[in-house]
């Protein structure tokens, strides 16, 4: 078995190489390379020829890879191109995808409810990263936006399982109508949680107003939680309820219209 964190590492290392599509059949001289690459210290060739024995015979390993020697292509190749040590095998472009949605996620580190699962983020990077980009290397092929913050996005772990249990939640709300007023307490029926322009909206039945009304979560304070469960609520359809809608604006009972535009 690996004695350390870094065996397990060049395991991975000599792994990817040797799926690689791009480049086949690398070499000692390659792996050798690549391992100075990913851990920033010289391998020597002793080294990385027990971790191919390991890794093609060690049972307690259980990787029992199929590695073989090309003479006529001077390099090391796995006979079963499907092959990965990984119990879930990923190609290239697997990989690519992951490191993808690896980097919108950590766009929103530190976001209300994502923040909970930044412990499971960080795993994830560290378990592929050796395999993919630096950041630094990633951001001259793609620039993301970088997400602001924005007040009010702290009350998406609280909102989550409202909505999911009906439960009647409180709150004070400062809108611009009401700016010059003050604050007005809001009792709603949570329904949905929209993004829109990297600001958050709730949306769902006003037991004031008695319709179903959209409020900036940047503008709430206070948010209470309640025990009480609504079972009487309109029914609510996302998709219907925002498909004739510009950004958060509805039209709520209305009916939609047609408008024509022409430019020179």
């Amino acid at each position: 078995m690996p004695a350390n964190k870094n065996a397990l590492i060049r395991y991975r290392i000599i792994d990817k190489l040797f799926r690689s599509k791009y480049k086949k059949f690398p070499n000692m001289q390659n792996i050798i390379e690549s391992c100075y690459d990913k851990l920033g210290q010289e391998i020597s060739p002793s080294t990385i020829q027990k971790d191919i024995e390991s890794m093609k015979n060690d049972e307690a390993l259980g990787y029992l890879a199929p590695i073989k020697y090309s003479r006529s292509n001077s390099g090391y190749y796995y006979t079963d191109p499907e092959y990965s040590i990984d119990k879930v095998a990923l190609n290239e472009d697997d990989i690519s995808a992951i490191q993808f949605a690896m980097q919108i996620l950590q766009q929103f580190k530190g976001v209300g409810v994502i923040q909970q699962y930044e412990n499971a983020i960080d795993k994830i990077k560290d378990a592929i990263d050796f395999r993919l980009l630096n950041e630094e290397d990633y951001k001259k092929i793609i620039q993301l936006e970088t997400v602001p913050f924005v007040r009010g996005r702290n009350f998406i772990p609280d909102l989550i399982p409202a909505i999911e249990n009906k439960l009647l939640v409180h709150f004070t709300y400062k809108s611009h109508i009401s700016s010059q007023r003050g604050s007005i307490d809001r009792s709603l029926m949570p329904y949905l949680l929209k993004e829109y322009r990297n600001r958050w909206y709730l949306v769902g039945f006003s037991l004031k107003s008695k319709q179903v009304r959209t409020f900036a979560l940047d503008r709430v304070e206070n948010l209470r939680v309640s025990e009480d469960i609504y079972n009487s609520a309109p029914y609510f359809d996302a998709e219907s309820y925002f498909k004739y809608s510009f950004g958060i604006t509805t039209l709520n009972d209305s009916e939609p219209k047609e408008f024509i535009f022409s430019f020179s």
